[in-house]
């Protein structure tokens, strides 16, 4: 469940969302000009028909876990950082981890709970091993901190606005200023007791207004192509070097999860986290970014994929 979704018209009847239905707080049903729902839910509104999608079992979501591991060590990636989990996700991870399955480093962030009796128990339950600044041994698991929410998206027009959203280019969509989808003093709260607790806090703020409020209180070759590009009609004076964009997917991402020391570069006593490409980015035109093959990844010193092709070429060369 992202920031919005679609329901059908008989997912809309289950659900029992009707013109009469209101607004749930933090949430908005679209609807047409005669106030009929039209199947957009955004925000709190898509818990109105997700809750009642039958939940996985606990062998689909580690199955889930060892695909998405492995796709991710296909495109050169060994980390990821996991925003929003439960006491089930992270038991999946050990699961998973136990196996040998778990080819990716995560950090992972806890859900914050409802209100402050929530984060209360939150506290109590993972502040013994939340400690991402320390080692885990292998740092291969590591419960990273809390992940809240103050609004939603761009793509929704929800994120909470100083000023109207736009409407196309010329026109503003007059009271639609986003809306926040907790109170903001409680989410306030909760930092304040997450980060006197010693606990990492990560705050999901998008529009202006929702990063005024939170900061008051205390992927991976695309997106070097999206920060490098200086062709795009939208921010490219904004663009920054080929160096700048791969530091921002290695060791400064590496900071973020407390491992810069760690992984992130190759460097004498380091995990050997590597990708290799089938080019040199350094040299490659900036068009031809996001179209690279990942030839190999090694993570923690084992190959956890290797190009089929290239793989033919590495054993001729062995043999």
């Amino acid at each position: 469940m992202g920031h919005y979704g679609v329901a059908n018209s008989r997912a809309l009847e289950i659900a029992g969302i009707t013109r009469a239905t209101a607004d749930p707080p933090g949430g908005t049903i679209n609807r047409d000009a005669e106030g009929n729902p039209t199947g957009v839910l955004k925000e709190s509104a898509q818990r109105l028909v997700s809750r009642l999608i039958p939940a996985s079992s606990p062998e689909q979501v580690r199955n889930g876990m060892r695909q998405l591991a492995a796709a991710f060590n296909e495109e050169g990636m060994t980390g990821l950082k996991d925003p929003g989990i439960g006491a089930g996700v992270w038991s999946a991870y050990q699961d998973v981890l136990a196996a040998g399955a778990l080819s990716v480093r995560v950090f992972a962030l806890w859900q914050g709970g409802g209100d402050l009796h929530d984060a209360a128990e939150l506290v109590e339950r993972i502040g013994p091993f939340n400690k991402p600044y320390l080692s885990t041994g292998d740092d291969h698991l590591i419960s990273g901190g809390i992940k809240l929410y103050i609004d939603g998206s761009g793509g929704a027009r929800t994120a909470w606005l100083h000023d109207p959203w736009s409407v196309g280019f010329d026109a503003l969509d007059d009271g639609n200023f986003g809306y926040p989808v907790v109170e903001p003093q409680l989410l306030r709260d909760k930092i304040r007791m997450f980060h006197n607790a010693g606990i990492h806090v990560s705050v999901h703020s998008i529009g202006d207004r929702a990063i005024d409020w939170s900061s008051v209180a205390r992927e991976p070759l695309l997106g070097v192509y999206n920060a490098k590009a200086d062709g795009s009609p939208f921010g490219s004076d904004e663009s920054v070097d080929i160096h700048t964009a791969l530091c921002s997917f290695t060791i400064w991402s590496a900071r973020q999860i407390f491992l810069e020391d760690k992984i992130g570069s190759i460097e004498i006593g380091k995990y050997a986290d590597i990708a290799i490409w089938d080019r040199d980015l350094y040299s490659v035109p900036t068009a031809d970014l996001e179209n690279l093959d990942c030839q190999m990844t090694i993570f923690n010193g084992r190959i956890v994929y290797q190009d089929p092709e290239t793989a033919l070429v590495v054993s001729e060369i062995a043999s």
